[in-house]
């Protein structure tokens, strides 16, 4: 037995764990912070979509910025605007009125998204043609199937989407509103779908005759394989030195935790330290007390639990670590 998303019943649905979800929030607090949005709900999809959403109204705002007196658009200025930007994301504050449009919009997205991956990519390629080029980190959910669909660039989206359905996960409808603590809501937001079994297909092949025994045998390449490579290798490779400006441009002399961007922080709970919030600022803590990179590399490595080392994640922690430590 397997479940239907019923699209006419999403916004209502929507609506109403987003009302729920604000009004505990905001029992003891008129603000919340970046923080709290990273960990606002127990589905990272809907988090990262209010981030999105968020972020999206801030470049929405920057676009207004014209004088007849200044360059808005000069190359130093937009570095500065995306600095400012960055520092401004570590110091969000919004309330209850700005948040629950936010929220309820990423709760219609993610269900959308999730349960219905085509429906919902065809209409953001509609929307915007490159949308996964700029928003691809925003995507938590069918993470295999859009990575591949982003390497392959997109010329024919729906034939694509069909190949790729395989590849999109397989999300239950009872596990998902479990983690909105909305499990009473199951006959409304969904609708029960037969499933049919496939008729087994017996196929019958004639042996191929072999006159030699050797031609029944495979030469076995046995060249060994090249062992992965460590999060110490990836440190260690020798790499052209930096120049002194660049030097004192990426030197990083505040604690870790506090110069991640939203975006770093985001992607490194979700990624690294299974959505824990906590178990990321206990670990970047230990990692400032390094007195060298080697030294914050090794501490770095007593939290992998199975981190993928040739990921882009991995890429962006190792970049903060070296910040601090190069």
């Amino acid at each position: 037995m397997s479940h239907k998303l019923k699209q006419e019943s999403i916004s209502s649905f929507s609506l109403q764990i987003a009302a729920l979800i604000c009004s505990k929030l905001f029992t003891n607090n008129e603000k919340i912070d970046g923080r709290s949005l990273v960990s606002l709900t127990r589905v990272p999809q809907i988090n990262a979509f209010v981030v999105k959403s968020l972020l999206a109204k801030w470049h929405q705002e920057m676009q207004k910025l014209e004088s007849p007196y200044f360059d808005f658009k000069h190359k130093e200025v937009q570095k500065a605007l995306k600095d400012f930007m960055n520092v401004l994301s570590n110091h969000i504050s919004i309330g209850k009125t700005e948040l629950e449009p936010l929220l309820t919009k990423a709760i219609e997205d993610t269900l959308l998204f999730s349960f219905e991956p085509k429906l919902f990519l065809i209409k953001a390629y509609k929307a915007n043609p490159n949308f996964l080029e700029s928003e691809l980190k925003y995507f938590k959910t069918h993470a295999n199937a859009l990575n591949d669909l982003s390497k392959q660039g997109i010329q024919n989206l729906e034939s694509q989407l069909d190949k790729l359905s395989p590849n999109f996960d397989k999300i239950l409808a009872a596990d998902f509103l479990n983690q909105l603590n909305a499990e009473n809501k199951l006959e409304f937001l969904f609708e029960k779908v037969e499933e049919k079994e496939a008729t087994p297909i017996t196929v019958t092949t004639e042996p191929t005759p072999t006159t030699r025994k050797e031609n029944v045998y495979k030469k076995v390449d046995e060249t060994p394989e090249k062992p992965k490579e460590t999060l110490n290798d990836k440190f260690n490779t020798n790499t052209s030195a930096p120049t002194l400006a660049e030097k004192l441009q990426k030197k990083v002399t505040q604690p870790i935790d506090k110069s991640l961007t939203l975006n770093e922080r985001i992607m490194f709970t979700n990624s690294l330290f299974r959505g824990d919030k906590d178990l990321l600022s206990n670990a970047l803590s230990q990692i400032d007390t390094a007195n060298s990179l080697s030294e914050a590399v090794n501490i770095a490595l007593t939290f992998n639990q199975g981190w993928k080392m040739d990921s882009g994640e991995i890429e962006a922690f190792m970049e903060v670590i070296e910040r601090k430590f190069n």
